[in-house]
């Protein structure tokens, strides 16, 4: 299984979203030799997650025109996906149930049509989200990835652990975040993913935005972090794509002495 992150700034042109795809199955070669993927009948498409609100940003002005214009791009990008052999999930604007969402999508080529994974909940106030998203009404779920059990947070659910306790509960083997997050606050990330990793026992794949945005520079830094405490890499602040094949072994060294994904004691937290 492998998985990867495209970081990048964000973009305002559907042909450059589309372009990213096209770089980012380019780069599935560039895979650790070190970590050769899964040996099976059909090898699953290569999984590359992008930074939250790729598309557009969070441009309030223009909110609706971003929605109207990415429920537009993704079956474009699903198309594109089927014809690369390469899955992506990332999160879009999206006007639904009376509301405008954040919504994750997963596009995998096996599915017929883009897919809803989640629509985030935990909204930042510092850049206003509360003031123009709707709230996710569901809690996240596990999702079968050929195989993978994927869950998914974004950006500001990465400081809530209740969040990555509900997916651990699932048995979650990978928790992909996607962020816009600050380079003011950038050194978090170095502390809250490898943590939310290990307590979770799961790989951590966090993906972030590059350059500018409305709410000053963001800090890139994507990274994926094993359930053992391994980093398995760590990108710097310039746009850049990494894929790597899962060291599946490390979910069973995690959890052969003993499981912390749920606890008798406390349970799982209710969000």
């Amino acid at each position: 299984m492998r998985v990867g992150v495209c970081q990048s700034p964000i973009l305002f042109s559907e042909e450059d979203v589309l372009a990213l795809a096209r770089n980012a199955a380019q780069d599935i070669s560039a895979c650790s030799p070190g970590c050769p993927p899964d040996i099976g009948e059909t090898p699953s498409p290569p999984l590359f997650l992008l930074p939250e609100l790729l598309f557009g940003g969070f441009d309030y002005t223009h909110r609706r025109q971003w929605a109207e214009r990415s429920e537009k791009l993704l079956p474009r990008l699903h198309s594109q996906c089927q014809e690369l052999g390469i899955a992506l999930a990332g999160t879009f604007w999206e006007e639904a149930d009376k509301g405008l969402f954040n919504s994750m999508y997963l596009l995998d080529p096996a599915r017929e049509n883009p897919f809803r994974a989640y629509a985030k909940r935990h909204l930042f106030p510092l850049s206003e989200e509360d003031e123009h998203f709707t709230p996710g009404h569901k809690p996240p779920e596990i999702i079968d990835y050929h195989g993978l059990r994927l869950g998914f947070a974004i950006c500001f659910e990465l400081r809530f652990p209740e969040h990555f306790r509900i997916l651990a509960a699932q048995d979650a083997d990978l928790i992909a975040v996607s962020s816009q997050w600050p380079l003011v606050r950038g050194g978090h990330l170095s502390i809250l993913c490898p943590a939310r990793a290990v307590e979770n026992q799961c790989f951590l794949l966090s993906v972030n935005g590059c350059g500018p945005s409305p709410y000053g520079d963001l800090a890139g830094n994507s990274r994926l972090d094993s359930p053992v405490g391994k980093n398995l890499f760590a990108l710097g602040q310039s746009p850049e794509s990494a894929c790597i094949a899962l060291p599946m072994g490390h979910l069973d060294k995690a959890r052969s002495r003993f499981d912390t994904r749920r606890s008798p004691v406390y349970g799982v937290a209710s969000l």
